[in-house]
This record gives C-alpha cells, sequence and structure tokens, in this order.
C-alpha cells in the first residue's frame, strides 16, 4: 500500500467530486478551512480522528464508510 495521508487525499477527493462539491463546499459542511482540504487531499496533511469524522459528515456519509472507501482504495494498488 502507498503513503496512507495520500492515499486517503485521493479518496476524499473522489468523494467529495462524485457529489459535485467544491472544497470550499466541502470545508463548509466539516467546520474546516478550504485550504486545509486541499493539504488534506495532496496528502499533505497527517489529520485527527475529530477531522476524519468531520470530513465523514460532511461527505454525507458514514465514518465507517469512508474507512471502506479507504480500504478498498488500498487494494487496488
Amino acid at each position: 500500500m502507498g503513503d496512507a495521508a495520500t492515499l486517503m487525499g485521493s479518496v476524499i477527493r473522489e468523494l467529495r467530486e462524485r457529489r459535485q462539491l467544491s472544497q470550499e463546499n466541502l470545508a463548509s459542511l466539516a467546520g474546516l478551512s478550504r485550504p486545509f482540504i486541499g493539504e488534506i487531499e495532496r496528502g499533505e496533511s497527517n489529520f485527527s480522528f475529530t477531522t476524519f469524522l468531520a470530513l465523514a459528515q460532511g461527505l454525507g456519509i458514514s465514518p465507517s464508510e469512508l474507512m471502506r472507501s479507504f480500504e478498498r482504495e488500498g487494494a487496488n494498488e
């Protein structure tokens, strides 16, 4: 498996784009800043569990679904 932060960032970007959300929209829904969303999507941030939960909420999915998406992508590498 590749770098976990980079992989999670790409998963979050894919889920965000599927929902037709901009980084700004996701940031607002998750209570985070737009620059921080960019850092996460580029794999530049090793974020907290609280942020993980906020991202799942912002994406409109359960934390377990976000983790399953991450695991599926990791299995495809």
